[in-house]
C-alpha cells in the first residue's frame, strides 16, 4: 500500500486521471460508504461520507474518530467541509454502506447501513426534479442556462454492498438533457422551465 489518503480521481480524458485528495475531515478514519450528488441544488456535485473501523487487530485499536463528513463542491475540483451542525449529517458509528432513496413522492432519504447495529435513515432536503433511469442507461449529459455541459455517470452499486436508486436529480439550471445508454444509443429529453 502506498497511499492511504481519501481521494478521488478525476477523468481528464485520453484514459488519464487527476488525483485529488479530500480535505483534512475526510482523512481521520477510514471512509467506506460515499453518496455523490448536487444536494443543495447549485449545479454541482457534492458527497457525503461515512465510514470508521471498528473490527481492527488489538495492536492499533478501532478507528472511530469519524462522524460523517459533508463536502460541497464548487465545479473547480474542490470541496467545503459543511459541519455537522449545519449539514444535520451525522454518522458516528461503523458505517458500511450507504443508499440514496427516491420516494414515490420524489422525497429524498438516505440509508447508512451500519456493522452490527441499526440503520440510520436521514431525509434529505433536496427539492429538484428527479428522472428515471433506465436499466441500460450509462450517463447524461446536462445542460445548463448559459451553454455549460457536464455529464452524470449512472452506476449499479455506489458503495459497499448498497444500491441507489436509478433517478437522476436535476438542479434548477439544468434545461435539456441526453442520455446515452450502453450501445451508444442517446435520446433527448427537454425540460418544462415552469417545472423549475
Amino acid at each position: 500500500c502506498f497511499e492511504l489518503a481519501s481521494s478521488y480521481l478525476e477523468n481528464t480524458g485520453d484514459l488519464s486521471f487527476k488525483k485529488t485528495n479530500l480535505p483534512f475531515s475526510s482523512q481521520i478514519s477510514s471512509v467506506n460508504a460515499i453518496q455523490v450528488d448536487d444536494f443543495n441544488n447549485d449545479g454541482f456535485l457534492d458527497a457525503l461520507l461515512a465510514g470508521n473501523l471498528y473490527a481492527t487487530e488489538v495492536s492499533s485499536g478501532r478507528y472511530d474518530a469519524g462522524v460523517g463528513i459533508s463536502l460541497q463542491g464548487n465545479g473547480r475540483n474542490d470541496f467545503k467541509v459543511i459541519p455537522a451542525l449545519e449539514s444535520g449529517f451525522y454518522a458516528d458509528t461503523d458505517a458500511k454502506g450507504m443508499a440514496k432513496l427516491i420516494t414515490a413522492n420524489d422525497e429524498t432519504l438516505l440509508l447508512v447501513g451500519n456493522n452490527s447495529g441499526t440503520i440510520k435513515t436521514y431525509a434529505v432536503q433536496q427539492k429538484t426534479k428527479q428522472i428515471l433511469i433506465e436499466k441500460d442507461d450509462v450517463y447524461s449529459l446536462l445542460t445548463r442556462k448559459g451553454g455549460a455541459i457536464s455529464r452524470q455517470e449512472f452506476y449499479y452499486g455506489s458503495t459497499y454492498l448498497s444500491q441507489s436508486s436509478r433517478k437522476l436529480s436535476l438542479s434548477d439550471d439544468v434545461i435539456s438533457i441526453e442520455i446515452i445508454n450502453r450501445k451508444g444509443a442517446s435520446r433527448k429529453i427537454n425540460i418544462n422551465p415552469t417545472l423549475h
